[in-house]
């Protein structure tokens, strides 16, 4: 429908005929980039610090905590250092303390592996809970490992 002229004194219809303001126009927003008057507000946020869940780098006392674990599990068993080496890498008493320092203290598989001679770091994680698993089903593993804990704790 076409509005011709209205009556007079009355203007045309604004949105047939552009020349016209329009009524209840909004201006757009101007645009920041351009708009070089106003003045910018700059949002400084520090980064949010978390610590990391897992680090390579254990603290000294996580160190002391694991070495202690070793040397229990070497104590119980009449075994020293050195015969980590000439033990299998997949041994049960090393899954069992690999599986004991895990559950008390957040260290590396890697230092573990390196402290226990166990080969590759992935095999702490496997060995653990299959040595947990076992644990669940053999009483002379749980008193194994009680009197591992008693030693040292």
């Amino acid at each position: 429908m076409l509005l011709g002229p209205g009556p007079p004194g009355h203007p045309q219809d604004p949105f047939l005929c552009p020349d016209l303001p329009r009524p209840n126009r909004k201006k757009p927003p101007p645009n920041p980039r351009n708009h070089q008057s106003s003045p910018q507000i700059i949002s400084i946020k520090s980064p949010a610090i978390h610590a990391p869940r897992y680090t390579n780098d254990a603290s000294a006392r996580d160190r002391s905590v694991g070495a202690t674990i070793i040397a229990a599990g070497l104590e119980h068993f009449g075994l020293e250092k050195r015969d980590l080496i000439l033990m299998r890498k997949n041994d049960w008493w090393k899954a069992m303390m690999a599986m004991m320092i895990s559950e008390r203290i957040s260290l590396s598989h890697e230092w573990i592996t390196k402290q226990l001679d166990m080969g590759h770091k992935t095999s702490v994680s496997s060995l653990s809970s299959r040595m947990k698993n076992e644990i669940s089903k053999d009483r002379k593993l749980q008193k194994t490992k009680a009197d591992i804990t008693r030693i040292f704790s």
